[in-house]
């Protein structure tokens, strides 16, 4: 009788094995890596004497707006207030 199947499992639980106490063990090459600084760019800014204004053609529209309705049909003719002035209700 050759014992063949039962010597594949055995190496196949050994295979797994050695792969659980592989993934089980800490790694020093990652923790080494982390303690060490960062490598950055640098960049050196001119002074703000020299900066330039650029200046750009544009239109500011409003986000919210009304529409004013009247009762009546007709022209205004007199607007008898000044823009952002206080009025009271009349009685």
């Amino acid at each position: 009788m050759i014992k063949t199947p039962c010597f594949t499992q055995f190496n196949l639980i050994s295979i797994m094995f050695l792969f659980l106490l592989a993934g089980c063990s800490e790694s020093e090459v990652s923790t080494q890596k982390q303690n060490e600084p960062r490598a950055v760019k640098l960049i050196t800014i001119g002074d703000e004497s020299q900066s330039k204004t650029l200046t750009y053609p544009a239109t500011i529209d409003t986000i919210k707006s009304s529409k004013l309705a009247f009762q009546v049909s007709g022209k205004l003719e007199t607007l008898n207030v000044i823009a952002a002035q206080n009025v009271k209700k009349a009685m």
